[in-house]
């Protein structure tokens, strides 16, 4: 296994960079809330796709501004709980208040829970593989491995994988209801193997080492498994990021990034990712404690919704 992070995109509540990001953990802000659909002019096939499918575009521009990421070589792998939960509400409204002929056809295509992959997929010219997947506050993470594998097997050249979550009234009493506090956001990234990005001299942020996932399953195990397919042991680790409710390793430094962003569900672990990045690309963690080069993270989390899962990544590269 060899996929390096070569793009990051964001748009979160209050952060749509790694250093808005980064900044926020340094001081405890809060990024819980709704994120702002961004203005995009000029792109007519987004006139009719809703908030969710823009937010991901504008993400994903930032991501693939190398470009590794094009043609039946490139493929697309998304994660994300529910979908655009508004534009299902609008379509079931309308439908109950009227009658089918008062929605028009393209507001249906914003209902499909793969509506901004294949959105992604046309906007940018990516006709290789397209998988969207909606294993709950795990989908992110799950796109990253997915994406892993077909890396490895020879199934694609190169990958955007990313987090969504849209907010609405009923994605926000989903989350309150199950002791969280509500934010919605997008994080993209752009993949590749590691020789591709170094012949065309790309920046890496990040190198995946391995990972695990699981459903109802001790996030200990999990985690002992994410080491495993790593080659590493916890003493390897320098910090880890968590997504709330994981007991801290020993001594080892960690950031709680739930308490920076809120629920993020589907995106929780994409988000986490970006966080490690924006400390790699420091240098340093919050404390100030200096990273060395190539240093080992351990991004971890278990979900109200039962699914867990630990990836493990090492950060400041260096280029």
């Amino acid at each position: 296994m060899d996929m390096v992070i070569t793009g990051v995109g964001l748009r979160l509540h209050g952060a749509d960079t790694l250093d808005g990001l980064y900044n926020a953990i340094i001081s405890g802000s809060s990024l819980a809330g709704e994120t702002d659909t961004p203005v995009i002019k000029g792109v007519r096939a987004l006139v009719f796709s809703d908030s969710l499918t823009k937010k991901a575009y504008a993400a994903s521009l930032d991501a693939l501004d190398g470009g590794a990421v094009k043609g039946e070589r490139g493929g697309i792998f998304l994660g994300g709980a529910f979908g655009s939960l508004n534009s299902m509400a609008k379509l079931e409204t309308a439908i109950a208040e009227n009658d089918r002929s008062s929605v028009m056809p393209m507001e249906f295509m914003n209902t499909v829970m793969n509506a901004a992959a294949g959105q992604l997929a046309i906007l940018f010219g990516i006709s290789g593989m397209n998988i969207n997947i909606s294993t709950g506050t795990r989908a992110s993470l799950d796109a990253f491995l997915y994406a892993r594998d077909m890396l490895d097997s020879g199934r694609t050249d190169a990958a955007l994988i990313g987090g969504v979550e849209d907010m609405s009234e009923e994605y926000a009493a989903y989350i309150k209801a199950n002791g969280g506090i509500p934010a919605d956001g997008v994080c993209m990234l752009a993949a590749e193997r590691s020789e591709a990005a170094k012949e065309r001299g790309a920046h890496i942020y990040a190198r995946l080492l391995g990972g695990a996932s699981g459903y109802r399953e001790d996030i200990s195990d999990i985690t002992a498994s994410a080491l495993c397919d790593a080659g590493l042991d916890m003493k390897d680790i320098a910090f880890t990021v968590t997504n709330g409710g994981v007991a801290v390793h020993g001594d080892i430094p960690n950031i709680d990034i739930k308490k920076i962003t809120g629920e993020l569900c589907g995106a929780s672990f994409a988000a986490a990712a970006a966080a490690a990045i924006a400390i790699g690309e420091r240098g340093a963690l919050p404390d100030g404690t200096v990273l060395c080069r190539g240093a080992k993270t351990l991004i971890t989390g278990n979900g109200f919704d039962g699914y867990g899962g630990s990836i493990i990544m090492s950060v400041n590269i260096g280029g």
